[in-house]
């Protein structure tokens, strides 16, 4: 003799988490000349693919999003707030 149960089985889907930023100290780099710096890498809850992007960075430097490299020859003297972010591709 046998006997079975029938049920539903949900398996839903990720919350979405945000990609969590990293600490990152200020950076300091001088007027022309070569500057390279890594950024370090946010972290993801769901172990999602992130993308990353910088921007307001001083003329003469750019980013490089696969690697997390800001590098070049700054051309001009000053300060100002960089900004770091990284997506997972989840709309919140």
């Amino acid at each position: 003799m046998r006997a079975s149960a029938n049920g539903s089985l949900a398996v839903p889907e990720d919350e979405p988490v945000p990609p969590q930023p990293p600490q990152v100290a200020n950076k300091t780099a001088k007027q022309n000349l070569a500057y390279s710096v890594v950024l370090p890498a946010f972290f993801d809850e769901n172990g999602d693919a992130l993308t990353y992007g910088v921007v307001n960075l001083p003329p003469g430097l750019s980013f490089n999003a696969s690697t997390r490299t800001i590098s070049g020859t700054p051309t001009t003297a000053g300060g100002g707030v960089v900004a770091y972010s990284s997506s997972d591709g989840r709309v919140l």
